[in-house]
């Protein structure tokens, strides 16, 4: 069973919310007046391919899942590695099978590790595995009901021929939060334990390049300590202490 996530649970990322409702969900929450305005779609292909791309732990994939969990669109996670850990052939049929007659988001993680740019050493599973992708790519164009969302840490390894695929306005970008953003994360968090801290000002700038998970991470560290000092509170002390021994 997937983690409920809620959409007010993703700070910051307004953008990438606009982008990803407007570009994604619009065709799938509003099924008839897309067909309407799409008479059609066998004529036009309207790439539904995306990109998220940016450092770990910058809620590429929770962001997604809220909105679907939102909107009531099914959505399937699925990670490279569930491919890549089949026999020659294999991989491919199953990727065949998630597709075959699918209706809502596929979510590819890692794919970097199916579309990396080709290498002398490249295996022939790696070799089948993307043509099979390119090709489920190419077909979902005229399925209005299918949208397919791919997710990377490493952009710059990933193959041109599956780049083709995904228009520049199709890849977006996720950064590591600012203090701004830190602060509300924090700020988020926090409402979700009991404390004290009444200011961060001292623990934001400690926590540069920090991204939600590792916030998520600090907190619970602290947690951790004033639980072992029999404390039912929180204190801004615990946090510097988390931050320490990080």
């Amino acid at each position: 069973m997937q983690k409920k996530i809620m959409l007010e649970d993703i700070v910051g990322l307004d953008k990438q919310k606009a982008q990803i409702h407007d570009f994604i969900f619009l065709p799938l929450i509003q099924k008839e007046l897309y067909q309407q305005l799409v008479k059609y779609p066998e004529k036009l292909k309207i790439r539904k391919n995306f990109l998220l791309y940016g450092p770990p732990g910058t809620a590429k994939t929770s962001l997604v899942q809220a909105l679907a969990q939102t909107y009531e669109v099914p959505f399937t996670l699925v990670q490279s590695t569930q491919f890549l850990n089949q026999y020659v052939g294999a991989g491919a049929e199953t990727m065949r099978k998630i597709y075959s007659n699918y209706t809502g988001i596929i979510f590819i993680d890692e794919i970097d590790l199916i579309a990396q740019k080709q290498k002398n050493n490249s295996s022939q599973k790696s070799d089948d595995l993307l043509i099979q992708l390119l090709m489920l790519l190419d077909g979902v164009a005229t399925n209005y009901e299918i949208s397919t969302i791919t997710a990377t840490n490493k952009p710059e390894v990933l193959d041109e021929r599956f780049l083709s695929r995904i228009p520049q306005k199709n890849r977006l970008f996720f950064p590591l939060p600012d203090e701004e953003q830190r602060k509300k994360i924090f700020e988020k968090k926090l409402t979700y334990v009991s404390h004290n801290i009444e200011n961060l000002d001292n623990i934001i700038p400690l926590t540069k390049n920090y991204h939600g998970r590792q916030i998520e991470d600090l907190i619970v560290e602290a947690c951790n300590i004033a639980l072992k000092d029999k404390r039912t509170h929180l204190t801004s002390n615990d946090l510097h202490l988390a931050l320490e021994e990080n």
